[in-house]
């Protein structure tokens, strides 16, 4: 092999990454406490921050596994920011992002039967929108000052109409 093929070999050892995940132990899987997660809350809100290159995550989980804390690090190890979980009843109720001055926060209600009924988006405290779900049927409603600016109706995951609101004063 020539010098330029040991490069690129030691260069590719360079970028290696190392991936561990927790270790349970069989009597650990046996523990009553433990529960069942299902899928956990979708939301587009923090798309751009998951998509986002991070060198280094690392997760905070409670006494039942359940993730109450990412911490998302650069290269030279400086948080680029963190998640919180909060969660009611197994489920979680609030997902926080603060990265810097920005604070991010999603919101969730559930129905009796656990179902999401109710996402609400806010930035660094105010209100950017809330999607009311019904079934198979969502209706979107985007703000602007603190009022609707925008709705739009989804059946199906098709989005079926869309309304502007504009019987309001934009500052």
């Amino acid at each position: 092999m020539g010098v330029a093929g040991s490069t690129a070999i030691a260069a590719a050892k360079d970028k290696t990454s190392r991936l561990t995940f927790p270790r349970y132990t069989a009597e650990r899987a046996r523990d009553e406490e433990r529960i069942q997660l299902g899928i956990a809350p979708a939301t587009t809100f923090f798309d751009d921050v998951l998509s986002a290159p991070a060198a280094k995550i690392t997760f905070t989980t409670d006494e039942k596994r359940r993730i109450i804390g990412e911490t998302r690090r650069d290269e030279n190890d400086v948080i680029i920011g963190q998640f919180t979980n909060i969660w009611e009843r197994d489920r979680i109720a609030r997902i926080i992002w603060t990265a810097g001055t920005e604070e991010r926060r999603a919101d969730f209600s559930y129905n009796g039967k656990g179902d999401r009924i109710l996402e609400r988006n806010y930035r660094n405290g105010v209100l950017e929108r809330m999607v009311t779900i019904d079934k198979d049927r969502e209706i979107e409603e985007l703000y602007l000052n603190n009022e609707t600016a925008l709705r739009a109706i989804w059946q199906n995951g098709k989005k079926i109409s869309e309304e502007r609101i504009s019987n309001r004063k934009l500052r």
